[in-house]
């Protein structure tokens, strides 16, 4: 009964052993994505949604945050609020890029091409058809 109980042990210590093992491999290949992704990210983007003064909103990114700022009539900027960067990972050829807001909305945002930032109000990839939208979707220069 002895030995039993220490082949028990001993597998118990390996499965635990091999779970942190590959834990620590994907996040360290999580922090490399997030880190590009990250340097990706920094600086202006600017809503493809158009005014008489250009675009209606533009998205400032941090390490931490998406912080949003509004035109107003007279084409000046105001700070509007921010989201919280949960993750980013690699995505295809780019990065995707999942937020929640202050008021607990999921929303992601694609890098499908080198200047663009898709955005879509899921997290899961299987409602991006249902839930795009074009002119919250970001581009690197103002239209």
């Amino acid at each position: 009964m002895e030995k039993k109980n220490y082949s028990y042990k001993k597998m118990l210590f390996l499965l635990l052993s091999a779970m942190l093992i590959l834990s620590t491999c994907s996040v360290s290949s999580n922090a490399a994505a997030s880190k590009k992704a990250l340097k990706f990210l920094k600086g202006k983007w600017y809503s493809n949604s158009q005014s008489g003064y250009g675009s209606t909103f533009y998205v400032k990114f941090t390490k931490k945050y998406a912080k949003y700022y509004y035109a107003d009539e007279h084409g000046k900027y105001h700070y509007g609020g921010k989201s919280k960067i949960v993750s980013t990972k690699k995505y295809e050829k780019g990065y995707w890029i999942k937020l929640k807001s202050s008021n607990g909305g999921k929303l992601s945002y694609v890098s499908f091409a080198k200047d663009t930032l898709d955005n879509f109000s899921t997290w899961k990839r299987k409602e991006f058809p249902y839930k795009y939208s074009g002119s919250s979707s970001l581009s690197r220069f103002q239209p």
